[in-house]
């Protein structure tokens, strides 16, 4: 039995005479006229005889020829996988066929594929898993320029898939293990959900639903929530799908919400990962004094806010209909990125009088933001979630960030015209007498909180304000339905049919299954 040129093995050629008998009995009854077997180069035409087969002939004398065939095949696809062998060609081609016949398990699959891509192997174009190399993504951290997200003349969707399936294009990437998961784009079903009417689903809802979409956006367009906050179009191309599909109540525009004023002030935005949300990493203000003498930012010039803004008249005009409005972020949240959290917290025990005036002086330069924002013929959505307990008690609360809380606010309604939202976070109910007294018409109510007793108050005390109670968006990110439903008849107990309360999902995580906003909305319906 002579030994094949490069094969690393006198059981190798065998082996591939074995497996070639068996590809070529398969492409003759099927009358196919040359077909490619999985080891990349090797070729078997139609009607070859067996005579042909390089090896074959000492292996079919009887019964001793046929096991020698199994044990032949059994070795070399051994060998192969657990790498003995020298020449790692063959030792790759091995690996290939091996998961193609009988390796069932994902992890091994995906991990297996990926070396057999550096290697060159996979990419044969006579290879079965053959695939066209993906374009190059762009440099991390550039502005894009362009997009390829496209519509036709109808709006209709013409973006070219990012992976690549039955049907669609051939430009899919590698195939990547289970744990890193790629977030695929989403082609909103359009329904049409009204306010109100006979007819329709939110008119037979037991309480007004509405999801709450930052940085879940990037999962309509397939992309991270990095590349989307630095990008104009896949910006607006992500909210426009996610209120397509969800009709939610308002579209705040944005991604990382609490970063826009600190990144206007001069600090940088850092790049989280591919599902994690931007952040500011490195405070820029080193005392108490240089954040009392901070000048006022350009909205039209410094950091992304122009493009925000640029953003949401483009979505105004797409829906005129939609409450369309930019993130305005508080005084305390600006002085957490600025500051950083610890020296903040510590200027605010050893210092409180010096950092409440620094919150002041933030609270004042807001102005120019909702200025900008009101010639561009929107609405403030405003957001102070670092301010609430835990991480400031209810006394400092309100010795220290309540003046400058009620001030922002009042400077947002002289700009805007009225009184805007107050959305914070954490366990606000100790604080909520607070908060009722900055002047607010809309609150919400937290899963970090005591959601009945604020409920309670709340419609006791200020019986004109609206409260959004939310869900908490883990669950709602869940697969499981009947602890979604579990969750639904929580809040519906606790409002119990109270008008001017509505429900809420909370910032809906990256991965949120936007099926599972449908089941809400059916539940809630039904």
């Amino acid at each position: 039995m002579r030994k094949e040129r490069g094969a690393g093995h006198f059981f190798d050629a065998p082996a591939r005479a074995w497996q070639a008998r068996r590809f070529r009995a398969r492409a003759t009854a099927a009358n196919t006229p040359a077909f490619a077997w999985p080891l990349p180069g090797v070729r078997i035409p139609a009607g070859a005889g067996a005579k042909g087969d390089p090896g074959f002939g000492a292996a079919r004398r009887g019964v001793t020829g046929a096991m020698l065939m199994g044990l032949a095949s059994f070795v070399a696809i051994s060998r192969a996988w657990f790498g003995t062998s020298s020449d790692a060609e063959t030792r790759d081609e091995g690996r290939s066929l091996f998961q193609l016949r009988w390796w069932r398990r994902p992890q091994v699959f995906d991990d297996a594929l990926r070396r057999a891509h550096d290697a060159e192997a996979m990419w044969r174009p006579t290879h079965p898993l053959a695939r066209r190399r993906p374009r190059q993504s762009q440099a991390r951290g550039q502005v894009a320029t362009s997009s390829p997200v496209t519509t036709d003349a109808r709006g209709g969707d013409r973006t070219p898939p990012l992976c690549a399936g039955r049907g669609a294009r051939r430009s899919a990437p590698r195939p990547t293990p289970r744990r890193a998961k790629k977030l695929l784009p989403i082609r909103p079903r359009e329904i049409q959900f009204p306010s109100a009417g006979a007819g329709s689903k939110v008119g037979r809802m037991k309480i007004a639903f509405t999801p709450v979409v930052y940085e879940h956006a990037a999962r309509f367009v397939g992309r991270s929530p990095w590349t989307v906050s630095r990008d104009a179009e896949l910006m607006f191309e992500g909210h426009r799908r996610a209120y397509l599909e969800y009709r939610h109540q308002v579209i705040a525009v944005g991604i990382d919400i609490y970063n826009l004023e600190a990144e206007a002030y001069g600090a940088t935005v850092e790049n989280t990962g591919e599902h994690g949300i931007p952040a500011v990493h490195a405070p820029i203000l080193t005392s108490l004094a240089e954040g009392l003498a901070l000048p006022p930012y350009d909205p039209e010039r410094d950091g992304r806010i122009a493009m925000l803004l640029g953003v949401g008249r483009r979505l105004k005009q797409e829906f005129p209909e939609a409450d369309v409005r930019i993130p305005v972020a508080g005084p305390f949240s600006i002085a957490f990125n600025l500051r950083g959290i610890s020296e903040l917290c510590e200027d605010v025990i050893s210092a409180p009088e010096d950092a409440a005036r620094m919150l002041l002086r933030l609270a004042e330069n807001q102005a120019v933001l909702c200025r900008a924002i009101a010639r561009a013929g929107l609405d403030v959505a405003f957001f102070e979630s670092a301010a609430s307990p835990p991480i400031l008690s209810p006394r400092q609360f309100r010795e220290v960030e309540l003046p400058a809380l009620r001030r922002v606010l009042q400077v947002s309604a002289e700009c805007i015209g009225h009184p805007v939202p107050c959305i914070m976070g954490g366990d606000t109910f100790p604080i909520l007498d607070d908060i009722l007294s900055t002047g607010t018409n809309y609150l919400v109510c937290n899963i970090e909180t005591n959601q009945a007793a604020f409920v309670e108050k709340a419609a006791r005390t200020h019986p004109h304000v609206k409260v959004r109670v939310n869900l908490d968006p883990g669950v709602v990110a869940c697969r499981d339905p009947q602890r979604i439903h579990r969750a639904i008849d929580r809040v519906l107990a606790i409002v119990g049919g109270r008008p001017n309360f509505l429900m809420g999902t909370g910032a809906l995580p990256l991965e949120t299954p936007p099926e599972n906003i449908r089941l809400i909305r059916d539940y809630l319906a039904n």
